[in-house]
């Protein structure tokens, strides 16, 4: 977990100096954004809503795929799911 901790380290103040908007708009939207599960060809998020979910994939998803190339050092798949999604029984 700590590695995952280490990345939303880098990627947050990437995100905070490319997304334009104000402190208060980026904290509401990335505050409990949550890097859960990285592998070799995807990166999964969780975040509080659908909602939140939404606007992080429709608004912002371009930003944390540049972001997260840029950390891992090649293209990654980026999945956001919502706190929603994760309580949800697998099929």
């Amino acid at each position: 977990m700590a590695e995952l901790s280490g990345i939303m380290d880098e990627l947050l103040p990437m995100l905070r100096e490319r997304i334009d908007c104000s402190k208060s708009t980026f904290e509401l939207w990335f505050e409990e954004f949550e890097l859960i599960d990285l592998n070799e060809d995807k990166a999964v998020f969780s975040t509080p809503s659908n909602l939140n979910k939404k606007v992080l994939t429709t608004r912002y998803k371009k930003y944390i795929d540049e972001a997260m190339k840029e950390i891992v050092g090649f293209a990654i798949e980026v999945d956001v799911l919502s706190t929603m999604d994760l309580a949800r029984p697998p099929d």
